[in-house]
C-alpha cells in the first residue's frame, strides 16, 4: 500500500493530538490489516511527525526502542506496535506500564498499533476509529471534503471526488466502513488531481463536461457514467460477440470500444453512442404509408407485404397496370419517426432498374422513362434508413403496359422477382387462372413455354401431372396485347386471414383503401386477402342489394332483403339521397373509402334531410310524410324483434362524416374506435305497434345500428363494460373472502344473474375470470361454480349457447375471447371441456325468492313505460362532438328518466351530426300511435325508471352477500335514502362514460366494513364520541375516491390499511392546502385512472397512461391526481397535478423515489395532454380526464366531501367541458411544482413545505397530524394548515402566491428568458 496513504494517516494522527493533546496514562489503539501496513505507518510516523525515539529497559538488560510523538502541552504519545520480535503479551505489558505512570512512563500516553482485536489490549483503551476520533468515518469524511476543495484544482475532479466520497458515506448505512475505504480519495487529494488510472479505479470514464451539471442532473450523469463503464468492462472481460455490444452501442463505435485503451474514452462519446442506439432500437420507426399516383394517370395497382412476419413485412410487392407506362409517375410515401435524421435521405437509397428515382423528405418519387415505358418493366427500390436492416422498406415492382387486370386471381398472393424479371405466382392446384373471368380451359403441353391470352376474359390453363412432377422450375411466358411477362409457379397462397367488421373498418379508414367482396373473401389493392364471418357477410350482402335497385327502406326476412317502395319523399331529398348512394358505384359503403365526392354528397343529403324535418307543421298530425322520413335508411326484420339502421340512414351517414372529419387517417387503437358509436345519439325508437327498441351494443357492426325490442335487451352499452364489471367484481370478492377459494376446496361459488336480458357479456365476464384464475393456479383444482339466471324470455339466454357449443373456434367467436391457458398441457379443447364441466347454469323465470348467492348481478326492474319529454329538460351525454356519447339519467319528482338531451349542450347551426341526431329523436318520438298524433317539436323518447320493485330488492339483498346493480338508472341517493342499514361499498361510473353509473355494489352485511375502520381509529386513540361519525365519513371518502381500497383493507389489515387511510388523509389535506378561490380541485385516484383506462381499452397496444404502452421507463405515481379547473375571463384552463403519499420513517431514499415518481408521472401527463401535437388522440386523452373530473365532481356533491366548496358545475361550464372548449396547461409549475409529496413522517414536530427540483414536499407528523386530517372537515383543515400561524411557508401556498388576475402566461417574456439564462 502506498506511502502517501500512511503519510496522510500519520499526519492526521499527529495533528489530531496536537489539537486534543493526550493526557498522561491515556491509552489508544489502532487495528490495521497486516504487518506490512503496521510497518508503513510506523515508518511514516517516524519520518513525518515531530518525534524522537523512546527507549524502555527490558528485564534482560536490553532496550525496546520505538517512536514517540512529542507535545508541549500534554503527554507524549508512545507508539508501540506488534512485529515478529514484539509479542502481544509485551504490548499488554506496555499498556499496563503506561497506566501505572512510573519511571520513564510517567507523563506518557500509549498508542498500540495491532493487526487483530485483542481484549487484553483494546480493553480500557480508546480506538482511533471510534466516534469523535480522527479515523472515525464521520471525522475523516468531513476532513476530506475540505481537503478536496483546498488541494484538488480541476473543478471536474473535485465534483467526481466529492461524489465518490458521498457514496462511501452512504455505504456506511448498510455495511461497516473503515478508514481504509477512503484510501483512493486520500491518494488523489495528495496528488492534487485525478489521473486516468484514478478514473478507472473509481469505475468511470473521464467526463470533461461534468462541471456544467448541477443538482440531480449531476448525480444522474455520474450514475450513468458508472453504469456504462461497468457494462463495457463486463463485455470486454467476457470477450463478447459484436451482437452483445450492438444491444448497447452504435455499430460504428464498437471497434474503439473493444480496443485495449477503451477506459481512456470520454464519457460523452460513450453516452452518445448508447443513447443513439437506444433511440434507434426503441423509437425509430420506418413505415410505408401509401402510394400516390397523379389523378391524370390511369393506373390500377396492387401492393402487399411479402409476409406478416419478420423482414417480409418490410418487403413490398407492387404490381401496376397502365395503358400509358411511358407517362407513369408515382410516389412511395414513407414515414420516419423518432430518428435523429429528419425524414428520408438520398444516401440510404439503393435503386435497381431504369426509372428515375428521387428521394424527398417524406416520399420516394418514381418516374418511368418515356423511351423505356412501352414494355413490361421491373424495378427494385430499397430504402435502408441509417443503413440499418431493421429500418428498411423494400419495393419490388412490376409494371404491365396494359390496363386489363389479367392476374386478378393472384392480386393478394403474387411476388415480384426482380433478379429474374418475373412474377412468382402460387401453385396450389393444377390450374393457372389468367384473365378477368375465364370460361375456357386448355391443357399445357409438355414442352409449352408460352401461355397466350386473346381477350380480357382469359383462359384456365391446366397443368398435367408430368409437368407438376418435374424437378425443373415451372416458368412460363404469358402473352397479352403483344407483351410478354414471365411467371414462375411455386409455393402456396398465403393464408387467408379472418377479419372482424371493426378491424376492417379501421384498415379502410387508415389506409383509405377500397375492398372487393367475393363470397366470404375480401380483397383490396393495399391489403391482404381476408375472409369475413357469415354474420357480417349478411350485412354486406344487404348493402349491395340495397344499391342494386336504390332502396330507401325495406324488410329482411329469412336471409333476404326486400325493398319497400311505400315511402314518399320530396323530390329534393330523393335527388340528394340518390346522388349520395350513386357515389358508391354499386359497392357496399362498408367496403368503400368515402372520398371527397362521397363526403360532399353525404353532407348535402344530411342537410336536406334536416331541412325536411325542421319545417314539419306542428299544428298537423305527423302523418305519412313523417313516417317516410323516419323510415329512410331503416330495415325491419319480419320477425319483429329487431330494427336495423343501415349505413344509408341519415344518422349513420352524419356519424361517419364526423369520424372522417375528426380522425382522418390517424392510427387509433381498436379499443378506442369500438367506443365511437352513434347508438346513444338515438337511444329509443318505436315500431308500428308502439313497442320500444333500444340499440343492442352486443351486435356491433360499424356503419349499422341494431335495435332490439326493449324486453330482449335492457342493459345500456352492455358490450362496453358488463363483462368487465362481472370479472372485476368476482376478482374483488375473491380477494375479499379468500378463505372461500382455498386450494382444493369443493365448496361451490354461487352467483346469481337477475333480470339481465342481454346476458352474453355477463357470462363472458365469468369465463374471463375463470381463465385468469386458472392461469394463476395452474396445478390447483378450481371450485365448481353454480350460476342461477332469473329472467323472462328463457329461450334468449346465452347460457344455452354456452352449454351447446363444443367447437373451440365457434365458442371463441361467439363470446369474443381466447381459450388459452398458460399451462401448456391444457389445450383449448380441454379448457372448454373444463368450463362445461365446472360451470353450471340454471335458467328459471323470475321468482319471489332467490337462491343464496355470494354475489348477485341485478338489473333493476323498471316500469316498461316510455314518455315524450322536451329534450332541453334532459342533460346531454354528448362529448367529443358526438363521437363519444352516452345516455344520462336524471331524477324527476316521481321517477328517473333517461334519453337524448341538450339541456347543457347548445347545438350549433352548422353541426350536421348533432342537428341530425336532434331531429331524428324528434321524429322518432312522433311515431307513437302510428304517427297519428299532432306533431310535437323538440321532444324525444325517454325511459322512465319507476322505483316499484323494492320488495324484489330486499329479497335479493337478503339472499346475497354482495349485490351489484348493473346499469341502475338511479343515483347513489336512492340507496342511501331508500334502504336502511345498507352500505354502498363500491361503484363504477367510468366503464362507459361520466354521465351515469354503470354499476353500484352494495351489501346489507355492513358491520365488517365499519369494524375495520373503527379498529384503526382505536389504534389512533380517536375519542369515542367522534368515532361513529368519523367511521361513516371515512367510508364515504373511500367510495368517493376509490371504493376498491375499502374492499381490500378488510383482507389486508395492518400497513395496507394505514397506507390507504393516509392517502384519504392526504387528499383532504391537499384540498385544504391547495384551495384557491379561482380553481376547483377534484381528487382522482391514479389507481382508478389506470382501472378506467383498462375499462376503456386504453391499456392495449397504443393505449395511454401505462409506462409500457407509452414507451417510458421508471416508476410512476399511483396515489392521487388533482384535476384543477380554472376560469380566466371566458376561458377554462385545466391543471393535472399528481400527488404521492408516504407514511412512516420516510427516509431520504423514500422521498427521493417519490420525487422520481412525481417527475415521471407529471412528464407523462404533460406530454399527452399539453405538449402533444394536435390530434384526435390528444383530444381523446384530454376528454378522458375531463370525464373523470365531471364524474368525481358529481361524487363530491353527493357525498358532501368538501362541504364549504361548491362542486356543482354550472350549465355554462358543463357545456364548455362537453364541447371541448378548454385548454390543458402547466403554468402552475412555477408556484407549486409539477407535483407534490405528502409525507406523514414519524418524529416530525415542525411542519414544512418546500419546492425543490420541481416537486413540492409537504411534511407533516404522523403522530400529530394524521388524526386531524382523517377526522376533521376540510374547511377546518384549511384554517389549521394555511392560517397566519401555520408552520408552512406562505410563499409556497397557492392561494397566497398565485392570482390569475395577472396570469403566468401573460408574464414579461424578456424577464422569463433573462431569469432562465441567469439561473
Amino acid at each position: 500500500m502506498s506511502n502517501q496513504f500512511f503519510n496522510f494517516i500519520a499526519d492526521l494522527i499527529y495533528e489530531n493530538f496536537s489539537r486534543n493533546t493526550p493526557q498522561a496514562g491515556d491509552r489508544y489503539f489502532l487495528i490495521l490489516n497486516n504487518q506490512g501496513d503496521i510497518n508503513n505507518l510506523k515508518e511514516a510516523i517516524g519520518e513525518k511527525c515531530a518525534s524522537e525515539m523512546f527507549d524502555y529497559k527490558l528485564e534482560n538488560g536490553g532496550y525496546f526502542l520505538t517512536p514517540q510523538m512529542l507535545y508541549r502541552n500534554g503527554a507524549d504519545l508512545v507508539i508501540a506496535s506488534a512485529s515478529s520480535k514484539v509479542t502481544n503479551d509485551f504490548l499488554v505489558t506496555l499498556r499496563n506500564r503506561v497506566g501505572d505512570q512510573v519511571d520513564k512512563w510517567k507523563g506518557k500516553a500509549l498508542l498500540s498499533i495491532i493487526k487483530e482485536d485483542l481484549d487484553s489490549i483494546s480493553g480500557g483503551s480508546i480506538s482511533l476509529q471510534s466516534e469523535g476520533m480522527p479515523l472515525h468515518p464521520n471525522e475523516l469524511s468531513k476532513l476530506l471534503k475540505n481537503k478536496i476543495q483546498e488541494k484538488v484544482i480541476d473543478p471536474t475532479d473535485r465534483i467526481v471526488l466529492t461524489k465518490h466520497l458521498s457514496e462511501i458515506d452512504k455505504e456506511r448505512a448498510v455495511q461497516f466502513t473503515t478508514f481504509y475505504d477512503y484510501k483512493d480519495v486520500i491518494e488523489i487529494i495528495n496528488n492534487g488531481e485525478l489521473t486516468q488510472k484514478d478514473y478507472q479505479n473509481l469505475g468511470m470514464f473521464r467526463d470533461e463536461q461534468l462541471s456544467h451539471s448541477k443538482g440531480s442532473n449531476l448525480e444522474k450523469r455520474i450514475q450513468k457514467n458508472k453504469e456504462l463503464y461497468s457494462k463495457l468492462e463486463t463485455l470486454n472481460k467476457l470477450n463478447q460477440d459484436d451482437a452483445e455490444y450492438e444491444r448497447l452501442f452504435l455499430e460504428k463505435d464498437i471497434p474503439k470500444f473493444q480496443k485495449d485503451n477503451w477506459r481512456e474514452l470520454d464519457f460523452s462519446k460513450v453516452f452518445q453512442s448508447n443513447m443513439r442506439r437506444a433511440n434507434s432500437s426503441k423509437k425509430t420507426n420506418v413505415s410505408f404509408e401509401k402510394i400516390k399516383i397523379p389523378a391524370s394517370i390511369g393506373c390500377d395497382y396492387f401492393i402487399r407485404p411479402l409476409s406478416d412476419k419478420g423482414a417480409g413485412k418490410r418487403k413490398y410487392q407492387l404490381l401496376m397496370y397502365t395503358e400509358n407506362p411511358n407517362k407513369l409517375s408515382f410516389s412511395l410515401n414513407i414515414d420516419v419517426k423518432n430518428s435523429e435524421i429528419d425524414g428520408l435521405h438520398q444516401d440510404f437509397l439503393q435503386h435497381y432498374g431504369e426509372a428515375e428515382v428521387k428521394v424527398k423528405k417524406r416520399a420516394i418519387d418514381v418516374v418511368i422513362s418515356p423511351e423505356k415505358g412501352n414494355h413490361v418493366t421491373f424495378e427494385r427500390i430499397v430504402y435502408k434508413h441509417e443503413d440499418k436492416a431493421s429500418l428498411k422498406a423494400e419495393f419490388n415492382i412490376c409494371i404491365l403496359p396494359y390496363s386489363d387486370l389479367i392476374f386478378q386471381e393472384y392480386h393478394t398472393s403474387f411476388e415480384v422477382n426482380y433478379k429474374d424479371r418475373l412474377l412468382k405466382l402460387p401453385l396450389d392446384s393444377n390450374n393457372i387462372t389468367l384473365g378477368v373471368e375465364p370460361l375456357k380451359n386448355k391443357e399445357v403441353k409438355g414442352d409449352q413455354s408460352l401461355l397466350e391470352i386473346d381477350n380480357i376474359e382469359g383462359m384456365n390453363y391446366e397443368l398435367p401431372n408430368e409437368i407438376l412432377d418435374s424437378e425443373e422450375r415451372l416458368i412460363f411466358k404469358v402473352s397479352y396485347e403483344s407483351q410478354e411477362v414471365k411467371i414462375e409457379l411455386a409455393g402456396e397462397r398465403p393464408d387467408v386471414i379472418p377479419i372482424k367488421s371493426n378491424k376492417l373498418a379501421k384498415i379502410k379508414r387508415e389506409s383509405q383503401a377500397n375492398f372487393n367482396k367475393k363470397g366470404t373473401k375480401i380483397t383490396s389493392n393495399q391489403a391482404h386477402e381476408y375472409y369475413i364471418y357469415n354474420d357480417y357477410k349478411q350485412f354486406l350482402d344487404i348493402e349491395e342489394e340495397w344499391l342494386a335497385d336504390i332502396a330507401y327502406t325495406g324488410f329482411y326476412n329469412n336471409g333476404h332483403f326486400t325493398k319497400n317502395d311505400e315511402i314518399k319523399l320530396s323530390p329534393e331529398l330523393v335527388n340528394a339521397y340518390n346522388r349520395f348512394v350513386n357515389g358508391f358505384l354499386k359497392k357496399a359503403p362498408s367496403l368503400v373509402y368515402w372520398n371527397e365526392t362521397i363526403q360532399q354528397r353525404g353532407k348535402e343529403y344530411i342537410e336536406q334531410y334536416i331541412k325536411e324535418i325542421a319545417v314539419i307543421d306542428d299544428t298537423q298530425p305527423a302523418g305519412n310524410k313523417s313516417k317516410s322520413l323516419f323510415k329512410l335508411g331503416i330495415i325491419y326484420k319480419n320477425s319483429g324483434d329487431e330494427i336495423w339502421l343501415s349505413p344509408f340512414h341519415p344518422l349513420n351517414v352524419a356519424f361517419e362524416l364526423r369520424k372522417l372529419e375528426k380522425l382522418s387517417d390517424e392510427e387509433i387503437d381498436q379499443g378506442i374506435l369500438d367506443r365511437l358509436k352513434p347508438d346513444s345519439l338515438l337511444p329509443f325508437i318505436y315500431d308500428y305497434r308502439d313497442d320500444v327498441y333500444t340499440p343492442d351494443s352486443q351486435q356491433y357492426v360499424p356503419g349499422w345500428i341494431i335495435y332490439k325490442k326493449k324486453d330482449t335487451s335492457n342493459v345500456v352499452d352492455a358490450d362496453l363494460y358488463l363483462d368487465k364489471v362481472v370479472k372485476d367484481k368476482l376478482h374483488q370478492f375473491e380477494e375479499h373472502f379468500s378463505y372461500l377459494f382455498l386450494s382444493g376446496s369443493n365448496a361451490p361459488l354461487k352467483m346469481n344473474i337477475i333480470n339481465i336480458l342481454n346476458d352474453k357479456q355477463a357470462i363472458k365476464g365469468l369465463i374471463k375470470w375463470y381463465i385468469e384464475k386458472k392461469n394463476k393456479q395452474q396445478n390447483s383444482k378450481l371450485p365448481p361454480i353454480i350460476v342461477n339466471v332469473y329472467r323472462d324470455h328463457l329461450d334468449d339466454s346465452y347460457c344455452d349457447k354456452f352449454a351447446e357449443i363444443s367447437e373451440v373456434e365457434e365458442f371463441e367467436q361467439r363470446f369474443d375471447l381466447k381459450l388459452k391457458a398458460q399451462d401448456t398441457n391444457l389445450s383449448p379443447v380441454d379448457l372448454l371441456k373444463e368450463l362445461h364441466r365446472n360451470i353450471k347454469f340454471y335458467v328459471t323465470s323470475k321468482a319471489k325468492n332467490y337462491e343464496y348467492a355470494h354475489i348477485s348481478f341485478y338489473k333493476m326492474e323498471a316500469q316498461n313505460n316510455y314518455a315524450s319529454q322536451p329534450m332541453d329538460q334532459l342533460e346531454s351525454g354528448i362529448t367529443m362532438s358526438g363521437l363519444y356519447s352516452s345516455v344520462p339519467s336524471k331524477k324527476f319528482e316521481e321517477d328517473y328518466r333517461s334519453g337524448f338531451g341538450i339541456k347543457d349542450y347548445s347545438i350549433e347551426s352548422d353541426d350536421l351530426l348533432l342537428n341530425c341526431s336532434y331531429y331524428v329523436n324528434e321524429i322518432a318520438s312522433n311515431m307513437v300511435n302510428q304517427a297519428s298524433n299532432t306533431y310535437m317539436k323538440g321532444r324525444g323518447i325517454v325511459s322512465r325508471t319507476a322505483l316499484d320493485d323494492m320488495n324484489v330488492i330486499h329479497n335479493i339483498l337478503h339472499s346475497s352477500n354482495w349485490v351489484t346493480f348493473v346499469d341502475p338508472g338511479v343515483d347513489l341517493d336512492f340507496f342511501e335514502s331508500s334502504i336502511d342499514d345498507l352500505l354502498v361499498i363500491h361503484y363504477n361510473d367510468q366503464y362507459s362514460s361520466s354521465s351515469r353509473y354503470d354499476a353500484i355494489t352494495v351489501t346489507s352485511r355492513s358491520n365488517q366494513y365499519y369494524d375495520v375502520i373503527k379498529e384503526f381509529f382505536d389504534s389512533m386513540s380517536i375519542a369515542n364520541e367522534n368515532k361513529p361519525k368519523a367511521v361513516e365519513r371515512t367510508i364515504s371518502y373511500f367510495n368517493t375516491i376509490n371504493g376498491e381500497w375499502l374492499l381490500k383493507i378488510i383482507g389486508n389489515r395492518g400497513y395496507f390499511t394505514e397506507e390507504k387511510l393516509s392517502i384519504i388523509a392526504a387528499i383532504k389535506a391537499s384540498l385544504a392546502y391547495f384551495n384557491h378561490s379561482d380553481i376547483l380541485w377534484v381528487p382522482i385516484s391514479l389507481e382508478e385512472v389506470l382501472r378506467v383506462a383498462g375499462a376503456v381499452s386504453l391499456n392495449k397496444t397504443g393505449g395511454i397512461f401505462t409506462a409500457k404502452n407509452l414507451g417510458v421507463k421508471g416508476s410512476h405515481s399511483d396515489d392521487v391526481l388533482l384535476i384543477g379547473l380554472e376560469e380566466i375571463d371566458d376561458d377554462i384552463k385545466v391543471h393535472l397535478y399528481p400527488i404521492e403519499v408516504k407514511i412512516g420513517q420516510n427516509h431520504e431514499s423514500v422521498i427521493k423515489k417519490a420525487r422520481e415518481q412525481i417527475a415521471q408521472t407529471s412528464s407523462l401527463l404533460e406530454s399527452q395532454t399539453v405538449t402533444k401535437e394536435q390530434s384526435f388522440m390528444k383530444c381523446f386523452y384530454q376528454n378522458f380526464f375531463i370525464q373523470l373530473f365531471i364524474s368525481n365532481a358529481k361524487r363530491m356533491v353527493e357525498t358532501n366531501f368538501f362541504t364549504s366548496k361548491d362542486y356543482e358545475l354550472s350549465k355554462n361550464i358543463t357545456q364548455k367541458l362537453k364541447k371541448g372548449n378548454y385548454e390543458f396547461v402547466s403554468y402552475l409549475d412555477s408556484y407549486i411544482g409539477k407535483g407534490a409529496i405528502v409525507s406523514y413522517k414519524r418524529g416530525v414536530f415542525v411542519r414544512s413545505n418546500e419546492v425543490k427540483n420541481g416537486t413540492l414536499v409537504i411534511e407533516m407528523s404522523k403522530e400529530d397530524d394524521l388524526n386531524p386530517c382523517l377526522v376533521n372537515e376540510i374547511n377546518e383543515l384549511e384554517k389549521w394548515l394555511t392560517s397566519e400561524a401555520t408552520d408552512f411557508a406562505k410563499e409556497n401556498i397557492l392561494k397566497y402566491s398565485y392570482s390569475n388576475k395577472t396570469p403566468p402566461y401573460k408574464k414579461d417574456v424578456k424577464k422569463q428568458i433573462f431569469k432562465f439564462l441567469t439561473e
